[in-house]
Formats: C-alpha cells, sequence, structure tokens
C-alpha cells in the first residue's frame, strides 16, 4: 500500500507510522498495528502525536486481550494528551466496554466542549448517552452530530430510534431512511427496514409497513422484529393463522421476549390450539409479563380445555393484580362462567353481579348471566338479562343465536362468551 511505502521511505517520521498503525488497526490487525505504534514511539514524536499512540496501542492492547496494558496506555493517553480526539474516544469506548455508559458520556461531553466543531465526538456522547439511558441528551448530542455535518447509517439510525420509542415516528422516519440508504449488509439493512416499518406503522399506514418487514424479512429471514411486527398487522386484518405463523417465527428469533410469546400464546387461543397457548403463556408469565393479561389468557386456555380448577387458579391470580375497574368487570365474568361450568350456581352468580356492579354494559357478564338463569330454570330472568345484552348491542352474535333458539324452544345450553 502507498503508506507502507511512505514509511519505508521516511521510517522516522512518527505521523506516517502512526497512520499506518491507526489503517493496520480498523482493518483488523491489532497485533500488526501495535508494533508500528511502538516504532513510532521510538522517534520521541510530540506529546500530542504521543498521546494518539498511546491511546491506539491501549486499543490494539484491548483487541488483544491484555487489559492490563491498555489500562496502562490509556492513563499515560491521559497524560500525555487529555484534550487529544483520539485519546478522548479511547477513553470512552473503554468504559463502555466495561459497562459504565454513563463515566463514558461524561467523558465525550468533556470531548465536546474540547471539540465543539466535531461531529464524530457528539455522535459518540450522543451514543453513550442513550447507552446510561439518557435520552433526552442522546437526542439532542445526536442532532448536533447531524447538524456538524454526521451522514453515517449509525447517527441516522439512533437517532431514529429515539424519536420513535418519544413517539415520534414522524420525525424519525426520515432519518430511519437515511440509515437504509447509507447501511451495510443485509443483517443490517434487514434490522433498519423493520424499523422503517415501526415507523408506518404507527403513522396509520400498516400496508406500507407490512411491505417492509416483508422485504426485513427477505434479506434476514431470522429478524424476529420484523416477523412480530408483520405478524400485528396481520392480525389487525384478521388474518389469524399467518399472524399466527408469523408470532411464532418471532418467538423462534427471540426467545425470551415475554411479549413476543404472550402473543403467540393469545394467537393460539384465538385459533382453539388452547394446549398449545400453555406453554408460550406460562414461559412469557415467568419473563415477567404482565400477569393480568397472561394469567387471563392461561385462564381461557385452561377453561376451554375443561380444566375448570386451573382456569379458576389463573381467573383469580389476574383478579388479585388487577386494578382497571373494566377488567376486573371481565375476570369475575370469566370466574362466572368458570363456576356456572362446575356447578357452583351461587358462586356464579355473585361474580357475575360483581361483574356488571362494576360495568353494567359488560356484554360477556350479561350474556353468561342469562346462561345462568337457564341453568337454575328461570327463563323470565334469563330473558331478561338478554333483551338488557340486546338492547346495548342488537349483533352480538352468541346472544342473538341463543335468542333465536329460546323463541323456537330449542335452546341447548348455550356457546360460552369467553374467549381470547
Amino acid at each position: 500500500m502507498a503508506l507502507r511505502r511512505a514509511v519505508a521511505l521516511a521510517p522516522r517520521h512518527p505521523e506516517l507510522r502512526r497512520r499506518l498503525a491507526a489503517l493496520l488497526y480498523w482493518a483488523g490487525h491489532p497485533g500488526e498495528a501495535l508494533r508500528e505504534a511502538q516504532e513510532a514511539l521510538e522517534h520521541e514524536p510530540a506529546p500530542r502525536v504521543s498521546g494518539d499512540l498511546h491511546a491506539l496501542m491501549a486499543d490494539c492492547y484491548a483487541e488483544l486481550g491484555d487489559l492490563e496494558r491498555q489500562r496502562a496506555e490509556l492513563e499515560f493517553a491521559r497524560r500525555h494528551a487529555p484534550r487529544s480526539p483520539l485519546v478522548i474516544e479511547a477513553i470512552g469506548r473503554h468504559l463502555l466496554g466495561q459497562g459504565a455508559a454513563s463515566d463514558a458520556a461524561s467523558v465525550f461531553r468533556t470531548g465536546t466542549g474540547y471539540c465543539r466543531r466535531s461531529a464524530r465526538m457528539w455522535t459518540l456522547y450522543g451514543l453513550a448517552s442513550r447507552e446510561a439511558g439518557d435520552i433526552a441528551n442522546a437526542r439532542s448530542a445526536l442532532e448536533q452530530a447531524i447538524r456538524l455535518g454526521a451522514d453515517d447509517a449509525r447517527t441516522y439510525g439512533e437517532l431514529a430510534w429515539i424519536l420513535l420509542v418519544q413517539s415520534e415516528p414522524a420525525l424519525g422516519l426520515p432519518y430511519f431512511e437515511k440509515a437504509l440508504g447509507k447501511v451495510e449488509g443485509a443483517v443490517l439493512r434487514s434490522w433498519v427496514g423493520s424499523l422503517v416499518g415501526d415507523c408506518h406503522d404507527r403513522l396509520g399506514d400498516p400496508e406500507t409497513a407490512a411491505a417492509y418487514y416483508r422485504t426485513a424479512l427477505q434479506e434476514d429471514e431470522t429478524n424476529a422484529h420484523a416477523a412480530f411486527g408483520l405478524a400485528g398487522v396481520l392480525w389487525a386484518r384478521g388474518q389469524y393463522i399467518e399472524a399466527t405463523e408469523m408470532f411464532r417465527k418471532a418467538a423462534v428469533g427471540n426467545p425470551e421476549d415475554a411479549q413476543t410469546l404472550y402473543w403467540l400464546g393469545v394467537s393460539l387461543n384465538r385459533l382453539g390450539d388452547h394446549g398449545g397457548a400453555r406453554q408460550p403463556l406460562e414461559q412469557a408469565l415467568r419473563l415477567g409479563f404482565d400477569p393480568v393479561l397472561a394469567h387471563r389468557q392461561l385462564a381461557h386456555a385452561l377453561y376451554r380445555r375443561g380444566e375448570l380448577e386451573g382456569a379458576r387458579e389463573h381467573a383469580t391470580e389476574a383478579l388479585s393484580a388487577a386494578f382497571d375497574t373494566s377488567m376486573r368487570s371481565q375476570l369475575h365474568s370469566l370466574l362466572g362462567d368458570i363456576e356456572r361450568q362446575g356447578g357452583a350456581l351461587d358462586r356464579a352468580h355473585a361474580h357475575l353481579t360483581q361483574a356488571l356492579d362494576m360495568d353494567p354494559a359488560n356484554l360477556d357478564a350479561l350474556y353468561n348471566l342469562a346462561l345462568l338463569h337457564l341453568a337454575s330454570d328461570d327463563l323470565p330472568e334469563a330473558t331478561a338479562a338478554l333483551n338488557r345484552l340486546l338492547a346495548i348491542d342488537p349483533e352480538y352474535e352468541h346472544a342473538v343465536a341463543l335468542a333465536r333458539d329460546l323463541e323456537g324452544g330449542a335452546w341447548g345450553g348455550g356457546a360460552s362468551a369467553e374467549g381470547p
């Protein structure tokens, strides 16, 4: 390479050797880079160059696994050239590698004071702030980096992600599109493409979102985020079989994601595979998913399988964790139907009464109350509950069918209102 020839012609020129060492390091040859940096130091360069070389040597030692010598080189670099951008960057990246994101952000913030016009320093400050959870400073730093000329996929993508997290998809979308135009590699393109899909989905354009999700999956079929996003679009369309396939794909790619497992369970429940729904729902619960929702879905799954005791336990767990009045009403309705199916009509009546006290327009509770009265051979009360329901929603499917059966004198038990 031309730089090697230049070094051969001027072997005592420390700056040329520093540049060669840096090039070798970024090309993935830390051992060779380290030797060139050590050679450069032998020619007594100026303190600033010396500091930069020690920072580079620290990076090389980190790559070679010698963390003790890395720390020693960083300390030497800090003493010799505390304001050098390369030294500041090396110290900050070291802190990030140690999990000290807040300390790294502080180092890079100091660096922006020394290098106010450095887009790269502002980008590093933004990335470290985001890693530390300081989203507000991360956003402002990345915006400043772009104003100063940053034009790379990482800066655009990180800022877009922050805007998406802050529920500003319209602002984030142009940055994601810029990132998508610059990112290299199918896996990264797939990931950024799936985030573009998220923006379109949140902006109320599910068709465009689905197109981006599908393209992302074509580029990387293991992209669990794209699979989950596409599953959500398909679910909203009522394409439950296709949605379930995508939820399953997402769960394979991200088996520790509680939300994905929960929705796989919900989708399987929706398709009637209540036995299959149980395992992902239990796993979602173990991983910390909302206990009210997870226990409720498990109660539905077990109820549909005729496992009334298990269904009762899960519904009771959900009820004990629920604070929302509407949800508590729904859970009392579910427990009422479980008790009716188990023959405990008094307990069923108590639960359904509580459900309707909390929400007089709870259609499932009114329907289950009609079934309970029929089980008690109280046709007038059953008819009253049914009429009350149909006055609120004349198209409630099970109630319409039940009313038709009662009018024809052919009631055969009635379908339960309970479902996913």
